[in-house]
């Protein structure tokens, strides 16, 4: 098990994870390059995961959630959407007050 908590150098706590059931022949791999890099193997674990990200953004670019819905729903139904009303006037609170006395 590989256990990963960091703080930004901002002093601010981020993003923590736990991998599980993870080989020792792998763990080892990860303790022997982070020793030839010179840093630990958290971040060894950091910095390999964000350069396989960034390898696999090409192959997997980020798509919004709105931008996927849409288009994931698109042409399940149509909508007409109503015309829309021209916005009523603001209530005038200080002529009423002076009607009242």
């Amino acid at each position: 098990m590989i256990t990963l908590r960091s703080k930004s150098t901002s002093g601010r706590f981020i993003a923590a994870s736990t991998i599980r059931n993870i080989d020792d022949a792998l763990k080892s791999w990860l303790r022997v390059r982070a020793a030839q890099h010179g840093h630990s193997m958290e971040e060894e674990a950091r910095r390999t995961l964000a350069q396989a990200m960034r390898e696999n953004d090409a192959e997997f670019p980020v798509v919004p959630l709105g931008t996927r819905l849409h288009k994931h729903l698109a042409g399940l139904c149509e909508i007409a959407m109503p015309a829309r009303r021209p916005v009523r006037a603001a209530p005038d609170f200080v002529a009423r007050k002076t009607k009242r006395k």
